[in-house]
């Protein structure tokens, strides 16, 4: 009797505990990765025709560690020498949706682009309410040129047929954009990025609150048949 009501007793401790990790794990910290996310609305090529090209996780996506987070990045290929150096800001992730592109790092827009020099600038301020973004890619068979706010790249961009504050040319095929060079239109929206370790807490928290459960209901069957029969001999 007094060892299943010790028992009963640590089964509720150990659940409440179990109810505070859960609740700590969907508490925000002070500095949460973010995530702004470019959503098209609309692409219009130079030639006239629709280009919308729409992935499920948006068309761009910049990763930051915090909300409040600004930086600045620079890639450069050499055709000649078949090197790649990078300078700035690594503590970011740009990537276009539907390509192969995206920084830091070498990840060129196409194999092809490697014939002659790949020159990429990306420079960025966030904040709660708005995103200033800078991003030009120019190589030999693509370019991509977005600009947002007043933050510039020493980069110039290379497609000239289109004006917009997003742009895409190709000489083959880029995130809808064929052959052609194209001006596209959206928002970027900002989120939250789930942190890993907050998953994993959450998963352990999941996986043991029914084994604590299942424990506390065994602990209690014991103790309410032995108060069923004592106060059946009562009578």
């Amino acid at each position: 009797m007094v060892n299943s009501t010790i028992f009963a007793g640590l089964s509720r401790c150990i659940l409440w505990i179990l109810v505070g990790a859960a609740v700590v794990v969907f508490t925000p910290s002070a500095r949460s990765t973010v995530i702004w996310t470019f959503h098209e609305t609309s692409c219009t090529a130079f030639d006239g025709s629709n280009c919308t090209f729409q992935p499920p996780g948006g068309l761009a996506q910049l990763t930051l560690p915090d909300v409040d987070s600004s930086g600045a990045w620079s890639g450069f290929y050499n055709a000649t020498t078949h090197t790649f150096t990078e300078t700035g800001d690594t503590n970011f992730l740009f990537q276009l949706n539907g390509s192969s592109l995206q920084a830091p790092g070498f990840h060129p827009a196409s194999p092809a682009d490697l014939i002659s020099n790949i020159g990429f600038d990306i420079a960025f301020a966030s904040s709660p309410t708005s995103l200033s973004i800078a991003a030009i890619y120019t190589a030999a068979f693509n370019a991509v040129c977005i600009q947002q706010g007043g933050i510039m790249v020493p980069g110039v961009c290379n497609v000239q047929e289109v004006r917009g504050s997003f742009l895409v040319g190709s000489d083959f095929s880029l995130v809808g954009c064929n052959f052609t060079q194209c001006q596209i239109s959206g928002d970027w929206v900002l989120a939250l990025a789930p942190e890993p370790s907050s998953l994993a807490g959450l998963a352990s928290a999941l996986v043991a609150l029914p084994i604590v459960m299942l424990l506390f209901t065994g602990a209690q069957s014991p103790a309410r048949g032995r108060s069923e029969r004592a106060k059946a001999e009562l009578r």
